[in-house]
């Protein structure tokens, strides 16, 4: 029963949540954690400290579709779900997408040409796509009775996976016009489910139901980890340290790079991409293989449903018996011990911007994420204002699902070596949470000493 407990719950923290960071990677000068989406970034600070759990919390949850979408309120106040909204919202993008990131440490050391980093996350990246025909045909099947509708299997994707990541980051400045960045990421899988070599297609017409689908499996890592993180009262079992602290044979290695180029004193453009690399398990691993499906269902004689005996208890409904046919195409052959390998999620950044009066930055940053080949981009228009050495305040409108209604505000304060801040990404998420699609939120607290000559 667990594993089907961890397959369900991992499966749900997928498809409850396009993960962004466009106000970190706009809070450049301020926040040291804006490392994390461009190695080339510096803080001002000499060292920087950031202790376990407090440094930096990060959560993103992103759906096709909000609770506004999905339901309408009738004239006696009760819901009913609005297909055709529903419907114009997975076909826009049928992406939801979770990402979540606890810093158990960070440590950085700046210099006048340079900066040194190590830093230690705890992540969790998962998204699922589900694509827009395959909602219409749910809500309305092929439409026109005499046409038939044709689904491609192969849209449906699904990624989750847990695991720690031990970066070592420098960047340094070549000359005066370029500074350059890099991370070198260690990652330790903790629990992961994907899924490998899905396609195939379903057609359906006005008399038949056609079901087509090559080999595929379903890869799972990290059960027993799990039930030992989260036992239940028919388990005596003890938490893993071991298995969580790099200590099982699930390991891979990451790659972040990033650039900067000055045109002038006050204007500079920067790019980076991130998590270029993948993971590899081998330890508490199952995979279910699925078999090659080739089924046709062309409907049942309905004199042979007449004369069926239903008081016989003994006796098996033709129905029962197409849906068993149907069950025994799909049982996967389960098998322990596979290795496997999964990539990480590739994210990129592109930004521009021009600061004036020291005080004053405009910009403009074009972010993206890339799984299996598929893109998802957005394009954000910024503005910071930067009072003194205590605060710079920021704020952002993000473009993206074909709409131009995302705004986000980021707050850093230093008071002494002491540093808070706050993100959000989507200010309407939280003012407005029935209609919102992507909920974004980074917290954290810094203690930063020194100050490099000429960083300002």
């Amino acid at each position: 029963m667990k594993k089907q407990l961890l397959i369900l719950f991992m499966i749900l923290t997928a498809i409850t949540a396009h993960a962004q960071q466009v106000t970190l990677y706009q809070m450049y000068s301020s926040i040291p954690q804006s490392n994390q989406v461009n190695p080339v970034f510096m803080p001002k600070s000499k060292i920087t400290i950031g202790l376990p759990l407090i440094s930096s919390d990060y959560v993103s949850f992103s759906a096709p579709a909000s609770f506004d979408d999905f339901f309408t309120k009738g004239a006696d106040d009760s819901l009913r779900i609005d297909e055709q909204k529903v419907i114009d919202a997975f076909n826009k993008s049928g992406n939801f997408d979770f990402e979540g990131n606890i810093a158990l440490l960070f440590l950085g050391l700046r210099t006048k040409t340079g900066f040194l980093s190590l830093s230690l996350n705890s992540r969790v990246d998962a998204g699922f796509t589900l694509p827009g025909s395959l909602v219409e045909f749910a809500f309305r099947g092929s439409g026109d009775p005499g046409a038939p509708a044709s689904i491609r299997i192969n849209d449906i994707n699904l990624r989750t996976s847990w695991f720690n990541e031990l970066a070592v980051g420098y960047s340094r400045a070549i000359n005066s016009k370029i500074t350059v960045g890099g991370k070198l990421k260690y990652l330790q899988g903790i629990g992961t489910i994907s899924v490998e070599g899905l396609n195939g297609y379903i057609e359906s017409s006005m008399d038949s139901i056609h079901i087509s689908m090559d080999s595929w499996a379903v890869h799972t890592a990290g059960e027993k980890f799990l039930n030992s993180a989260f036992p239940d009262d028919s388990v005596d079992s003890e938490f893993n340290t071991d298995y969580f602290l790099f200590k099982n044979g699930n390991k891979g290695w990451g790659v972040d790079v990033g650039v900067e180029y000055k045109l002038m004193d006050n204007l500079l453009l920067t790019a980076s991409v991130l998590d270029v690399g993948k993971i590899t398990w081998r330890e508490d691993t199952k995979s279910y293989l699925f078999d090659e499906v080739k089924y046709t269902f062309e409907g049942f004689d309905l004199l042979e449903l007449l004369e069926e005996d239903n008081n016989d208890p003994n006796s098996q409904s033709t129905i029962d018996d197409e849906i068993d046919s149907l069950e025994n195409l799909f049982e996967p052959k389960e098998m322990e011990g596979t290795v496997f390998s999964t990539p990480l999620t590739g994210k990129f950044y592109a930004g521009g911007r021009y600061t004036l009066l020291k005080m004053h930055t405009f910009g403009v940053i074009v972010y993206g994420k890339i799984f299996k080949s598929k893109l998802t981009p957005s394009v954000a228009l910024t503005y910071n204002l930067e009072l003194g050495k205590i605060l710079n305040v920021g704020v952002n409108a993000t473009f993206r699902n074909k709409t131009f209604n995302n705004f986000g505000a980021g707050l850093s304060a230093k008071l002494g070596p002491v540093q808070v801040y706050g993100l959000v990404d989507n200010i309407q998420s939280i003012l407005f949470a029935e209609s919102a699609r992507v909920i974004s939120a980074r917290v954290g607290l810094n203690f930063m000493f020194g100050k490099v000559k000429g960083s300002d």
